[in-house]
């Protein structure tokens, strides 16, 4: 492989253009800031959210989006729940990892959990700005939540494929004695695993 091709004494470096083009749309986003409104919503961040944290996680304290989940095995239609089969109760997912002091210099789990929860928390904000009469199973976030559960299901709760799940995302505030309140945000949504 021969070196990068040069025009007009400018490097077409691969790794130079990706990070041209990087520094071009956060100085876009900037500029739109600074002449636009102050307030960006549109497609263009929607692209970048993954890279960054739900900002609302700091914003105050009230509702906190929650992800519940639940299985069953399925009848042999495979439609509903097998009568003989008692449905397993609801299983808050949430990021709660034992640390140690390796984490300090390498933490892909709780790194890991931590997305899955910030993705949970981009859907509660999806379904919060969803028109009436829209279905929430179009939106990308919720599609990703439901492979997230599918994957839950199989790996942690001992599903087997085949099975039926439900989840379900509930807005709860708690106080340092508990749950204070409750109310369901998006009811529950079914799938297989």
């Amino acid at each position: 492989m021969g070196p990068p091709a040069r025009l007009c004494g400018v490097c077409f470096h691969p790794v130079k253009i990706t990070h041209a083009l990087i520094l071009l749309y956060f100085v876009f986003l900037l500029a739109t800031l600074w002449w636009g409104p102050r307030f960006i919503q549109g497609p263009w961040l929607f692209l970048l959210r993954a890279f960054f944290p739900n900002w609302k996680f700091f914003h105050a304290v009230g509702h906190e989006p929650r992800l519940y989940v639940r299985w069953w095995p399925s009848n042999a239609s495979g439609e509903g729940p097998d009568p003989d089969t008692p449905i397993n109760p609801w299983h808050l997912v949430y990021p709660r990892v034992q640390r140690s002091g390796l984490d300090l210099v390498h933490n892909p789990r709780v790194n890991l959990a931590l997305s899955r929860q910030n993705l949970v928390d981009h859907l509660a904000h999806d379904l919060n700005h969803l028109p009436a009469g829209v279905d929430a199973r179009g939106l990308v976030t919720y599609r990703l939540v439901q492979a997230m559960v599918r994957e839950h299901c199989l790996q942690n709760l001992g599903a087997t494929r085949g099975a039926a799940f439900e989840f379900q995302i509930r807005l709860e505030r708690s106080d340092t004695l508990g749950e204070v309140e409750s109310h369901t945000l998006l009811p529950a949504a079914r799938g297989v695993v």
